[in-house]
Formats: C-alpha cells, structure tokens, sequence
C-alpha cells in the first residue's frame, strides 16, 4: 500500500533513483560476478555492523557451544560472506526474468504441492529465516500462486520499491500482521509462505526449545491450518557451494496440526533447527532469536 500524499518522483528522492539504476544494472551482471560483489558486502558488514557481529557472535555461542574460539570465528566470517550474496540475491529477486530463474533452480519433491493444492485448501509453505529467503521466495512464485508474507519498510520510497516488486512477481501480498488477509488467501487456495523462526514476544508464543534453548516460538502454522484446513509443508532451499545455482526441497511434516499446540511448536523447531545444522553459514544470525525470556531470566543480548 502507498503511503498517502507520498511521491516517489519528486527531487528529493533523485538520488534513490540514481542509486535504483545502478542496483538494476548490477542484477544483470553473471552470477559469479554478483557472488563476489556480494561477498565484498558482507566483509563490510561485518566490519561496519558492530551491533549485527555482536547479535551473530551471541547466537553462534548459544547455539553451537561445542565449537572452538577459532571454529566460530570461522562460521561468522562465512556467514558474513553469505549474508553479503543474499543482498545481491535480493536484486535478482526484484528484476531477474523467470527464465534466467529457472536455470538456477533446482525445484525437488514439488509433487507434495501439487497435492496439496489439488485439495482446494491452500498451502502453508514453513521455511527458515536463510539469507537466500528473498529469491526462493521469487522461485516459487514462478511455478505457483503465492502470496508472500512482508514487513513494511520505514523509508517511504523503499516501501514503494518493495511494494512495486511484490505486486508485479506475487499473486498478493500481505503484511504480516493481516490475519484476516492471510485466512481468506488461504481459502482462495493461494501459498503461503510463513517464516515461523521469529520472536512474537511472551504473550503471542510458547517456549519450546531451539538449539536447546528455551525460545518464545509462533503457534502460526497450527492456527492457520486449524482455522482453513490448509496443509503444512517445509521447505528448505540452499545456495550451492558453487554460487552457481539453489536447491529448494519440499518435504510433509507427519501429523501436523494436531491438538496439542506445544507438540506441534516443537515439531516447527526441530524442522528448522535440522534445516539450520546443514549450512549454518546460510542462516539469518543477526537476529534476536532469544530477545524473549521466560519470566526471571536475563537478557541474552547487551
């Protein structure tokens, strides 16, 4: 939605639109090109964004203790790199045709959403927070009707841009606080695509483990699926080591809802936990995942 009275073409935004030409001329340059491109970005995060390699060092400690002072120090570096890419990863998103998409996706075990949709009910697509999110996301909407989930931007001439890409590449887009909105393209049997790993705060979720951490976890997915019948699938899609091409896997989850929300908050985790585990590099760390604690626990984070 535009901001009322808001024009993206007066002389104060000249300067964006400089800035937008250059990102559309860098998202036609090859893949390797945009790889180290990308791969640049994330050493100057890395070195510039104190707050960000604070948030990622505390999460890495949680999460994977077993690892040495030089293992961890390792994984930031990589992680840096990928989180660099995936902003790179985002200019595709917003101006690769679908045929260049196409040679780069490696779209598997998909039969579980043309089953899924056959049943008219919709489809509840659970993925992690990986730096990749942003293309998978423009991948799928090249096969399927998917209405993707979004949080608006504070900068009015970037939430133009970003409503710009999401109206042109999905069948609707919705703000991620629009439950009405959410139920009613679930029974217009549309895709959604919901990011379960994220902190709705102490009153909006259940602590279950992840990472063997208690962490304040959305009932999302099982409330949606109660509410519609709409099936729960997870997906998981990673970046090649190659940098040339992604794999995105669709998998069933058994038994999902069930009645028992905790049970099911926990299945959630551990789908994503084991996700995370097999390239940890590709993972979103900079997020407070732990900024919610149980009542009487201290603060994870500075």
């Amino acid at each position: 939605m535009k901001r009322r009275n808001f024009s993206p073409f007066v002389p104060r935004y000249w300067f964006y639109w400089s800035l937008f030409s250059l990102l559309w001329l860098l998202s036609h340059l090859p893949m390797r090109c945009l790889i180290r491109i990308g791969e640049f970005l994330g050493f100057l995060v890395r070195k510039l964004a104190k707050r960000a390699y604070r948030n990622t060092e505390i999460n890495l400690k949680l999460c994977y203790p077993e690892l040495s002072e030089l293992q961890r120090q390792r994984l930031i570096k990589a992680n840096f790199r990928s989180v660099g890419i995936g902003i790179m990863e985002l200019l595709l998103s917003w101006w690769a045709s679908d045929k260049r998409l196409a040679r780069l996706a490696n779209m598997q075990d998909t039969h579980h959403i043309d089953a899924a949709l056959a049943a008219g009910k919709g489809v509840i697509v659970a993925a992690p927070h990986l730096t990749s999110l942003e293309l998978a996301l423009r991948m799928f909407s090249t096969r399927y009707p998917v209405a993707v989930m979004y949080n608006r931007q504070k900068h009015p001439w970037l939430e133009y841009l970003n409503q710009r890409a999401l109206k042109k590449y999905y069948s609707k887009a919705i703000a991620r606080e629009n439950v009405r909105a959410m139920v009613k393209a679930l029974k217009h049997n549309m895709i959604i695509c919901y990011t379960p790993d994220i902190d709705p705060g102490g009153k909006n979720g259940l602590f279950v483990p992840f990472f063997n951490i208690p962490a304040a976890t959305v009932t999302g997915p099982t409330r949606f699926a109660q509410m519609t019948g709409a099936k729960v699938l997870f997906a998981v899609f990673y970046r090649r080591d190659d940098g040339q091409g992604y794999d995105l896997t669709v998998q069933p989850i058994a038994d999902f809802p069930s009645e028992d929300d905790t049970r099911d908050a926990r299945v959630i985790n551990g789908l994503l936990e084991s996700a995370i585990r097999h390239k940890p590099e590709q993972y979103i760390w900079q997020y407070k995942r732990f900024k919610t604690r149980p009542k009487g626990e201290a603060s994870f984070y500075d």
